[in-house]
């Protein structure tokens, strides 16, 4: 099986791969085993000199980074040239001083160059540029990639405030006959920027079902466990999955996707996952539902559209002269019940139509046209999951449940050809 070595942000670094034996910087301790005569005079010499601190910038002729940091660096040298000083170490190649000689010329560096092979040989450096940061003692107090050299880091350097974590970088294995991050393949499996998972769901697993599609208060992630391909649409063009006569979308969509090419039923028993891991600053959920919706595209191959047309649905009506007669004659809300009937005492209709969306026996909306605007009470004795049965007690209360029709927003699902 063919292996690879990588390493976090190595694009476009110079890349040192590490031998078995090769010793780490060491946080806290001397650098001196392995440095070049010429190395450790400058630093004995600056310990006895200046007394500055020093940062080690190693680098060689690959490394495009190395060369387009120098300028950079020669700035910071100019400003802390009394407090910090950098020693360049390259890695002798044969022509690293002819491509350093171009920059120094064209960038007026003027930095203490130092070029030696068995440095890189003896010190374990996965990659360049590194930086190898030393107090005023010749102590390690951090190794670091470019993104640290700063002037704030600097300036805390300077009054021995770092408080970045040291840099330490362990090279890992990637397969790359494997998925990147499953299992752990080049990197571990939560380093991503964002993610988008659909599996198919199994017993095993818990059901997790959102009402409608936000951010979870535990992070910036989205996730749906148990549900149906019309959940999954639903969330993606509705926003919701589910709704009651408080939510804004009751009565403006409707909940059940149509499939224009008449193969819901391959998906009717099948239920799936789906996890996002979105990106700061998505507060409207934009990319969620973008994600959703091309993901879906992606691997069920449906064009889909929203249209407005006239569809079925129930009807929750106030029959003639029945208002008083429903008028809730209780100053407080009490709600008991179970699936052999009920008891509510000065509750509004929506909570009447809520409870009939949890025992409905089909996937037509029902709609309040009651035009009741006052608290009521109403008693049903009946096998609630009866239609007909609740239908005639209703008929007793003053309400009837009728067909209709209503014009609301349908979203049609078209299968792509080829997909």
């Amino acid at each position: 099986m063919k292996k690879m070595v990588t390493m976090a942000a190595l694009l476009l670094l110079g890349i040192t791969l590490p031998g078995q034996d090769r010793l780490s910087f060491t946080v806290g301790a001397f650098p001196d085993s392995g440095i070049s005569n010429e190395l450790s005079e400058f630093l004995q010499m600056e310990r006895k000199g200046q007394h500055r601190k020093v940062i080690l910038d190693l680098f060689n002729s690959g490394c495009i980074v190395c060369f387009r940091m120098m300028p950079k660096i020669q700035e910071l040298q100019e400003q802390y040239r009394s407090s910090v000083r950098f020693i360049l170490v390259g890695e002798e190649d044969g022509v690293i001083r002819k491509v350093y000689e171009k920059f120094r010329q064209r960038f007026s560096l003027s930095f203490d160059v130092i070029y030696d092979s068995s440095f890189f040989r003896y010190y374990d450096i996965p990659f360049v540029p590194l930086y190898v940061w030393l107090d005023e003692s010749g102590i390690v107090k951090a190794v670091t990639g470019p993104d640290e050299i700063t002037a704030d880091n600097i300036e805390a350097f300077v009054h021995d405030r770092l408080t970045f974590m040291p840099f330490k970088e362990a090279p890992v294995t990637f397969d790359d006959a494997e998925l990147l991050l499953i299992g752990g393949n080049g990197g571990a499996d939560t380093s991503f920027l964002f993610r988008s998972l659909l599996s198919l769901w199994n017993r095993t697993q818990p059901t997790i079902y959102p009402a409608r599609l936000d951010y979870s208060v535990h992070g910036r992630f989205f996730q749906a466990l148990n549900v149906s391909l019309a959940d999954l649409y639903r969330y993606a063009y509705f926003g919701w999955a589910r709704w009651t006569c408080r939510d804004s979308v009751y009565g403006k969509y409707y909940p059940v996707p149509f499939y224009l090419d008449d193969d819901s039923a391959a998906f009717a028993d099948v239920r799936y996952n789906y996890s996002f891991k979105g990106l700061p600053g998505d507060s409207l959920q934009t990319l969620l539902r973008k994600a959703l919706c091309n993901d879906l595209a992606t691997y069920f191959g449906y064009e889909a559209m929203i249209t407005t047309r006239n569809m079925p649905c129930w009807k929750l009506i106030l029959l003639p002269g029945a208002g008083d007669q429903l008028k809730s004659r209780y100053k407080t809300r009490s709600m008991t019940g179970s699936f052999a009937g009920i008891d509510y005492r000065h509750v509004t209709v929506s909570s009447v139509i809520d409870l009939f969306y949890f025992i409905r026996q089909d996937e037509y909306p029902i709609l309040n046209a009651t035009g009741i605007d006052f608290p009521i009470d109403i008693s049903i004795d009946a096998v609630m999951t009866d239609r007909e049965s609740v239908r005639k007690e209703l008929v007793k209360a003053g309400l009837d449940l009728v067909p209709g029709e209503h014009e609301i927003q349908v979203l049609l699902l078209k299968k792509v050809p080829g997909k």
